[in-house]
């Protein structure tokens, strides 16, 4: 009867060492679990962040000629995208700096005449008695949604 006392007790033993390491095991798995959730919070920001700067984003500026001697009109002016867009956008412009001879009738047009994802050009005219120095126009293009 020793004998089975003793491997009862060496049992008994053995089932409390690996209940310590089962405790022990998971213990670890807790804080391997939340230190991958932190990685996966900050790959998930970081991804987030990659994404943000590969969308397209609204560009602007301005042209036109204003100087002496006097530009010879009409003139048109090639804008490039910088990046281009991925198709077409939309834009908007407006007269921003009109100088013309205070003597004569101020006509003056700007109108786009081509446009792609990469660039559009812009005619700047006047006509009849109209003597301008210099006109330029502000832009704005910004790329269209599906909304």
């Amino acid at each position: 009867m020793v004998c089975e006392c003793e491997d009862k007790i060496s049992t008994d033993r053995y089932v409390i060492l690996l209940r310590e390491d089962v405790t022990l095991l998971k213990s670890k798995l807790v804080n391997v679990n939340a230190a991958l959730e932190q990685r996966m919070a900050s790959l998930k920001e970081t991804v987030s962040g990659i994404n943000t700067s590969l969308e397209e984003k609204c560009q602007s500026g301005e042209f036109g000629p204003h100087h002496n001697p006097r530009p010879s009109y009409p003139v048109t002016l090639t804008i490039n995208f910088q990046p281009a867009f991925k198709s077409k956008p939309a834009i908007v412009y407006g007269l921003k700096v009109l100088d013309s001879a205070h003597n004569t009738n101020v006509r003056v047009r700007g109108s786009i005449t081509e446009m792609t994802n990469a660039y559009f050009k812009f005619k700047i005219s006047e006509w009849a008695d109209t003597v301008m120095y210099g006109a330029k126009f502000s832009w704005m293009a910004c790329p269209k949604t599906n909304t």
